[in-house]
């Protein structure tokens, strides 16, 4: 259900990264599905999904995913690790801040 869901909007043939973000709990099983499924059938995109529960870390590097936390420090480590060319890479305007 998922992938279909995106294949209708997105060509995932043509996609190189992945943020998977959730609100709540309840949704992480989804994530989680989302990223199995694309790892099997689009194993060149890289993956990142978003965790509350640093013990959450094994399941999703189970996928070849990595993981991120939301605050402001941790989306700042997660630029350092990401390809310059990422849509999150950091730019020259991120440290007027």
């Amino acid at each position: 259900r998922f992938l279909s869901d995106l294949q209708q909007h997105v060509k995932l043939d043509e996609v190189t990264q992945v943020f998977i973000c959730w609100k709540a709990e309840s949704e992480f099983d989804e994530s989680l599905y989302l990223t199995s499924k694309l790892n099997l059938r689009y194993p060149h995109i890289e993956i990142f999904v978003r965790i509350f529960d640093e013990e959450l870390i094994d399941l999703v590097e189970k996928y070849n995913a990595k993981t991120f936390s939301t605050s402001n420090n941790a989306f700042k480590m997660l630029q350092n690790v990401v390809a310059a060319n990422s849509a999150i890479a950091p730019t020259n305007d991120d440290y007027r801040y």
